[in-house]
């Protein structure tokens, strides 16, 4: 089982508890909404996701692992995430004012390690292919 760890809007989490699931849709994402450069670069990382794992999605949700070494690890606890998150706080500065916001939550997500492949995306290139691209120091 890998765990990744998300910050959400609390309709997410609404959704989960109402209907079991919840389906990202990138035509309703806020950062899309708020940023419409975003999608472009959204639509991108979807389309990729869709292909290799041969879905037909309508979006995803990002979550957080790290490396450590040559290995991708996932967060085992709410702790271990929150270190993480203190920790790049400079680095992930929208997200952080998302976790300071009564209308976002820290979700946990487990699934089978051999379900799919959730197209890993380290942060420096993420944080270099955001809208405007600007070059970045190494986190």
């Amino acid at each position: 089982m890998f765990r990744f760890w998300t910050v959400q809007h609390k309709s997410v989490l609404d959704a989960v508890e109402m209907n079991g699931y919840y389906q990202a849709d990138i035509s309703k994402s806020p950062f899309v909404i708020q940023n419409p450069p975003l999608e472009e670069l959204y639509r991108f990382l979807l389309d990729s996701f869709n292909k290799t794992n041969e879905f037909r999605l309508n979006g995803l949700i990002f979550g957080f692992a790290y490396r450590k070494d040559s290995q991708i690890c996932s967060f085992q606890n709410i702790h271990e995430f929150a270190a993480f998150v203190r920790q790049k706080r400079n680095a992930i500065a929208t997200l952080w004012r998302k976790l300071c916001s009564e209308d976002y939550v820290v979700m946990c997500l487990d699934y089978p390690e051999d379900s799919l492949n959730p197209l890993f995306v380290a942060m420096n290139d993420f944080r270099f292919l955001m809208p405007p691209i600007t070059i970045l120091p190494p986190l």
